[in-house]
């Protein structure tokens, strides 16, 4: 279901929903496998500020990565 823009506009509607709450701080987690949500992310402002391996959740090492944003 990737190239449906559907993450692109759950991604706005979650955006929308911090804005309206008045959050000023969102963080976002997920793995490095996951290229498309990677490029999501930084299209809408946010910046990769940690990474960490983990092997807990497969038979392979992955690198987990929190992204963050700051909203104005």
């Amino acid at each position: 279901m990737q190239s449906k823009g559907y993450g692109n506009r759950l991604l706005e509607i979650a955006m929308d929903f911090c804005r309206k709450m008045n959050y000023n701080h969102v963080i976002l987690w997920t793995v490095d496998i996951c290229s498309e949500a990677r490029h999501l992310y930084s299209k809408f402002g946010f910046e990769l500020t940690e990474t960490k391996e983990n092997t807990e959740w497969a038979d392979y090492k992955m690198t987990e990565e929190k992204w963050e944003v700051e909203l104005e």
